[in-house]
């Protein structure tokens, strides 16, 4: 079986730190590959590309976890990375005082499917 890979949506700000660490680590021990886009690789894809490339980074990903700015705000890149995932289906973990906490879980529907189970609640009367 294949490793599960995890996008790690964090801030500038917490590139190379022990809290950058900290949360890898955690990440890792939730049984992930953790994808971390804190590289010179992905600086300078970024500035050919920019949010494009992280999303499609996300998408190739199995899981998103993020980690808000330490008081407590999430930034514009971050939430599109997170809204990247929920578009996609990922479930979505946040890295709160160093430990993963599930936030969103799928199964996701498309328009189809929940207009589909809408007449079904609506037709059951439930």
């Amino acid at each position: 079986m294949a490793e599960k890979r995890c996008y790690f949506a964090h801030h500038v700000t917490d590139y190379d730190t022990e809290r950058e660490q900290a949360a890898v680590e955690a990440i890792t021990n939730h049984g992930y590959i953790v994808v971390n886009p804190n590289s010179p690789e992905d600086d300078v894809a970024y500035r050919e590309r920019g949010m494009e490339y992280f999303v499609e980074r996300v998408q190739g990903c199995d899981a998103l976890a993020f980690q808000r700015f330490e008081s407590g705000e999430i930034g514009a890149g971050v939430a599109k990375e997170i809204g990247t995932a929920v578009a996609s289906g990922l479930p979505i973990y946040e890295v709160v005082d160093d430990v993963v906490v599930s936030i969103l879980k799928g199964p996701f529907l498309d328009v189809a499917a929940t207009r589909c189970l809408i007449k079904k609640v609506r037709e059951s009367g439930d």
